[in-house]
């Protein structure tokens, strides 16, 4: 297939220098953060799926990993890196109102390529009304000469290539009853080169097409010397030819620079991509924050040093609208040195004051400490404020948050916050939020780390979070 690349000026240059700010507030709101009760039977995960169901009274849950923070321990190998028996083999349902949780076993899918997926960690996962749609992510398959067993040590890893649809409501009654037949009945799917990815995010955006940004191609064990790690480089667009009991890829375009492994700014995974609102109000798009990892001297093959650096410029990617195509703008001005990888995250857009505000808590990469490091979890909540005029400023709630937490935990909106201009994409309202205190959603899952550096000192085990954390604004 045929694929265009088109770049789109979405503002006038930005000329602009704008330094990082450091002074807490400046944006017109704080956070604050605590542990909520009653949450305490949920399971440790990270990298997870996740999806809301009844107006966020259940949540779905299934994927990631139970251990903490991978390894780089090239002696002792995937054991240590990537347990196979640390993979999440559940489905989970919690109910939030009555703290109930029921879950059933992959295995009830019966279909092999799913069991994979529901097994796998870092899918591209995004929520539409009552579907959920789950793009790649990484785990094993098994020997299908051994029969599928799932139990049995598995014999390859690979980067799925598969997008599955999930009935919302229907998976969750399938768990909640046991019903097996229902269960399987929840879920289409279809395999596609073109949407085989891990550490990226999808989207789908008002032009009905859906946006899988950036990840990578992984295949073998991560501490593995002849393992292949190959990075999209750009943002594959494609279309879901969809009906009740099927879906099929349609590859639409790339959105990329066109520039080498080696010099794009497209090469980035474990990042934060969130949807954005563009042109003064009127449109949507999605913004790609930070990632790793910038094209080391070793070359994109050798997973565990690829490079040393994050990237720091945004990348706006805007949808098909009218007129304008896909495309994007790198912008130049601004340089994110804090909270660089992917952790759970809160949008919302002031249309009073032409601003869009991108929060990102916890995580990793904090070089604002002094001797800071961009591989060290951070308790710090990141408040990027990006204008629609082109100026593009940060400021941080300095340790903010209780605990190391936040990298690959999700941010769960409260049910009924005013969504700006009645969009899907869940960027609130800003102007329409009360003055004063008010709860805007949770934190839960990911990784949970006892200091800033995960190896320091000589040895800083990390976990997979279980707790949910409260999180209160207080708008000015």
């Amino acid at each position: 297939m045929k694929h265009f690349y088109f770049f789109l000026i979405l503002t006038a240059a930005i000329a602009c220098k704008n330094q990082p700010t450091h002074n807490a507030g400046s944006s017109g709101f704080t956070f604050s953060i605590d542990t909520l009760s009653g949450f305490e039977n949920l399971p440790s995960l990270q990298s997870f799926a996740f999806a809301n169901a009844n107006n966020g009274q259940q949540w779905l849950l299934f994927g990631g990993r139970t251990n903490g923070f991978h390894g780089f321990d090239t002696s002792k190998g995937q054991a240590a890196n990537f347990p196979f028996k640390k993979a999440n083999e559940f489905i989970y349902v919690f109910d939030t109102a009555t703290k109930h949780i029921d879950s059933m076993n992959v295995r009830n899918l019966l279909n092999l390529p799913l069991i994979y997926q529901f097994i796998a960690t870092n899918a591209a996962v995004r929520q539409v009304d009552t579907f959920l749609y789950v793009c790649g992510g990484y785990g094993t398959v098994i020997d299908t000469a051994k029969k599928g067993i799932v139990s049995l040590l598995p014999e390859q890893w690979i980067t799925h290539n598969r997008i599955s649809r999930i009935h919302i409501p229907n998976m969750v009654k399938a768990i909640q009853t046991h019903n097996t037949i229902l269960l399987r009945q929840s879920v289409v799917s279809d395999t596609s080169s073109f949407i085989t990815c891990t550490g990226g995010e999808l989207y789908k955006l008002t032009d009905g097409n859906f946006y899988l940004a950036f990840g990578h191609n992984f295949t073998g064990k991560y501490s593995s010397p002849t393992a292949s790690q190959i990075y999209l480089d750009a943002v594959n667009v494609f279309s879901l030819q969809e009906t009740n009991t099927s879906i099929k890829v349609i590859p639409v375009t790339k959105i990329t620079d066109r520039l080498s492994d080696s010099l794009t700014q497209f090469r980035r995974r474990d990042l934060n991509v969130v949807p954005a609102v563009i042109n003064n109000g009127s449109g949507y798009g999605i913004t790609a924050y930070a990632g790793v990892f910038t094209y080391g001297t070793s070359g994109s093959q050798t997973p565990y040093n690829s490079g040393g650096n994050p990237f720091t410029f945004p990348i706006y990617i805007n949808g098909n609208s009218g007129n304008v195509k896909a495309g994007y703008i790198l912008d130049t001005s601004f340089k994110q040195i804090s909270n660089v990888y992917s952790a759970p995250n809160l949008s919302m857009y002031s249309n009073s004051q032409n601003n869009m505000f991108t929060t990102i808590f916890g995580g990793l990469g904090d070089t604002l400490n002094i001797n800071g490091d961009n591989a060290a979890f951070t308790k710090k909540i990141g408040i990027i404020q990006r204008s629609n005029n082109g100026q593009t400023s940060f400021s941080y709630n300095a340790d903010s948050l209780p605990a190391y937490i936040g990298a690959e935990g999700v941010f769960i909106p409260t049910a009924g916050l005013p969504q700006y201009n009645n969009n899907v994409l869940g960027i609130i309202d800003f102007d329409k939020l009360p003055t004063g205190k008010s709860l805007v959603g949770y934190i839960y899952g990911g990784i949970l780390s006892n200091a800033p550096q995960w190896n320091f000192p000589g040895n800083n085990p990390t976990l997979a979070s279980s707790k949910v954390y409260r999180v209160l604004i207080q708008k000015n």
